[in-house]
């Protein structure tokens, strides 16, 4: 075999790779893309678990019915603190998007849709905070436009100390 010909071979080599190579990219790229925005939508998930649990667990030890608790665990679920100032949640909100007015807190005083749980000496009186309609933003939006994930709820009952 010649030098010119093992140079042809080579370059021809060459040429498959590149070839190769852009056949697996067209499976490889939307793969990745989809690994990555499942594991946000899962990450903005558990985030908002957190904070609805945080903000009924709040909620679960103070006085039922009062309107500044309830605005404090609604900014305890936006922003992850109780900081508040005139109504406004204080502090940047734990995921982008995030508001109070995607927060619902329910009690058995004003929603009947909370249980009440009977037992043998009354009822135990329970408190319910979700969160609905966050947006999920993806880098394929143009794609699938207004992604949002379901109502995120927790119910807990009241605890007096």
């Amino acid at each position: 075999m010649s030098h010119t010909d093992r140079y042809r071979q080579t370059r021809l080599q060459r040429g498959a790779a590149a070839v190769e190579f852009a056949l697996m990219l067209l499976f490889l790229v939307p793969l990745t893309i989809g690994v990555v925005e499942t594991g946000r939508a899962l990450y903005a998930y558990d985030t908002l678990a957190k904070s609805v649990r945080s903000a009924a667990r709040y909620l679960a030890t103070v006085r039922p019915n009062d309107v500044a608790d309830r605005q404090r665990a609604a900014c305890l679920a936006v922003t992850g603190s109780v900081a508040n100032s005139g109504g406004t949640c204080s502090g940047t909100p734990l995921l982008n998007g995030l508001s109070a007015a995607m927060v619902t807190i329910l009690e058995p005083s004003t929603s009947n849709e909370v249980r009440l749980i009977a037992t043998g000496s009354g009822t135990i009186d329970m408190v319910t905070v979700a969160i609905s309609g966050y947006p999920l933003t993806t880098l394929g939006s143009a794609i699938f436009p207004n992604l949002t994930l379901g109502t995120i709820s927790v119910t807990v009952p009241y605890v007096f100390f």
